[in-house]
Formats: C-alpha cells, structure tokens, sequence
C-alpha cells in the first residue's frame, strides 16, 4: 500500500466506525497497573490522555481496549518515564482516529512525588492537578493539549513548538513561554512575577505578570498580559502586544 492509498484508507475509517458505532460501543476496556520508579519526567508520545496527580507514592495505571494495552510500551530510563505505542505510523494514526470518534482514549493515569517536566508529542491530551515543585519545563509538539491547574513553582519553563494548546493557573516566581508556529499559550490565571514571552509566528499567548515581563513578537501573533509590569517589549512585524485588565 503506498502513501496516498493509506491515506484514503485513514480518511475512510471515521465514516466506517459511524456506521458501525453501535457495535463499537460494545468492546471491552480493561485497565492495567505497570511498575515505576523514581520518575521525574514524563514523555508521552502518539495519543491517549494523561491524567498527572502528586502524591506520597508513585504509582501508573493504563486503561483501554485490550489489544491496545498489549501494544503500550512503558519504560523509565534516568528518571524519565517513556509512554509509547509500538504500532507502525499507520496504525498509530488509525488508532488515534478511531479512538477520537468514539470518544475512548488510551488514558494513563499517574501519580508522581516530584516532577520536574513533560514532554508531549502528538495528539495527546495532558491534564494535570495541584502540582508543588521547585521547577517544571513542559514541551509540547504537534495538536496535543496540555491543562496544568492549581500549580505552584520557582519556574515554569514553556515550550511550544506545534498547534498545540496550554493553559495553566496557579503560582510561579518566573515564567518562560516560547511559542513558535500556530500554538497558544493560555495562562491569564498563572500568577507569576516576572516572564518572558517569545512569540514566532501566528501564535497567540496570554499571561499574568506582577514584576517585569518581557515580551518579544515575531510574525502576527499576538501576547495580551494581565497585572502592571515593568515591560520591555520588541515587535517585529504585524504582531502585537496587549494590555488587559
């Protein structure tokens, strides 16, 4: 099968699980506990959900189809947590449709003591709550999601290098997004002191700064921040930068 005839093939596939979807909400989903240790990081690549918790003991359990859970590969190497599908890019691209539709994603749900980043590459979902640490980095690639609620840290380092999403809310001494391409940064509910904003493209990103913030744009995207700063801002092309209030 070349390319373009996998291509048809994946665009055809949501007007088949239409059709049959009563038939397809009757699989069976089953739910799996897998062995961690001493994890600091995550990397969570392809699709599913992840639901982030802080706790007193680390633990990860996986829920979704059988046949899927077989396929999900699951590692921790120096600290970081590897969640991986082993399929072929096709099958990986029909699963994640597929579960689209019908409303069923692979889902992860992890509880860590201390985490210190994430990493995020594909149409996954992110979704995490009351997180205390001293720093965080979170890089998301591709259309994924990200919601960080209710967190408190020294440093929030954000990269967002796709057309993905994050919002965030919580507390953090300094903040540092970068957004490059067609990805948007929501963070007017993140109370930070000082941040630094790069803008490349035709992003967009939303921030809260009480101390200084600085704000660069390049391209027509566009930064609206929230509190009175100290600013220095530079714009180079059709962007801007925006007082709320």
């Amino acid at each position: 099968m070349n390319l373009t005839e996998k291509y048809n093939s994946v665009l055809h596939y949501p007007l088949y699980f239409w059709k049959n979807r009563k038939h397809m909400h009757t699989m069976n989903f089953s739910s799996e506990n897998r062995e961690i240790r001493d994890v600091t990081k995550v990397v969570l690549r392809d699709y599913g959900s992840l639901f982030i918790s802080q706790g007193e003991e680390e633990s990860l359990r996986i829920e979704g189809e059988p046949e899927v859970l077989r396929t999900v590969k699951t590692w921790v190497n120096s600290g970081e947590l590897i969640l991986d599908i082993d399929e072929s890019w096709f099958q990986k691209t029909l699963s994640a449709v597929t579960s689209a539709i019908e409303g069923r994603s692979l889902k992860y749900h992890l509880m860590v003591k201390n985490l210190e980043g994430i990493y995020v590459q594909g149409a996954a979902q992110v979704k995490m709550t009351g997180l205390k640490t001293e720093s965080i980095y979170l890089t998301l690639k591709g259309a994924g999601e990200m919601i960080i609620t209710g967190i408190e840290a020294g440093l929030v380092d954000i990269d967002l290098p796709g057309a993905g999403v994050i919002s965030a809310s919580g507390r953090t001494d300094r903040l540092n997004v970068s957004v490059k391409g067609a990805g948007s940064y929501d963070g007017p509910r993140l109370e930070s002191r000082d941040a630094r904003v790069s803008l490349r493209g035709v992003g967009k990103a939303t921030v809260w700064a009480t101390g200084k913030l600085d704000a660069v744009v390049e391209g027509i995207g566009s930064i609206d921040y929230y509190g009175n700063p100290d600013i220095r801002q530079q714009v180079n092309g059709l962007g801007k930068v925006n007082h709320r209030s």
